[in-house]
């Protein structure tokens, strides 16, 4: 896998990120992907934050092996638990229950308050 181009955009349309899976909103930056693979090829869209969270805070678990890549499921998963060592109040039950909405919403807040 190849990264082509590594750059930070402002949106001017509605976007999704492929990390956390909420919407990069017109006016946000954004940090975008150009990758090629084989003979794939695709653009990888995501939060300023979520693309800092992703590369500082999961990566450098003893866990991650970066040949596998990190997809929003992994995104998530790492997510949940770092917002449930954070903020402590989150329900340990959100995550085998399949509901991100809840710790989605944690961090948007999150990701809102620091592009601020």
């Amino acid at each position: 896998m190849n990264v082509l181009s590594d750059t930070v955009h402002k949106a001017r349309k509605r976007h999704q990120c492929q990390y956390c899976l909420l919407p990069i909103d017109p006016g946000e930056r954004y940090h975008r992907q150009f990758i090629v693979d084989g003979g794939d090829n695709w653009t990888w869209r995501s939060h300023v934050w979520c693309q800092h969270f992703a590369h500082s805070v999961i990566r450098a678990q003893e866990d991650f092996y970066p040949d596998e890549g990190l997809d929003a499921e992994g995104f998530l998963e790492s997510l949940y638990w770092w917002l449930h060592k954070q903020l402590g109040e989150i329900d340990a039950d959100l995550c085998r229950e399949g509901r991100r909405e809840a710790y989605q919403q944690e961090w948007q807040k999150l990701n809102r308050a620091r592009a601020s």
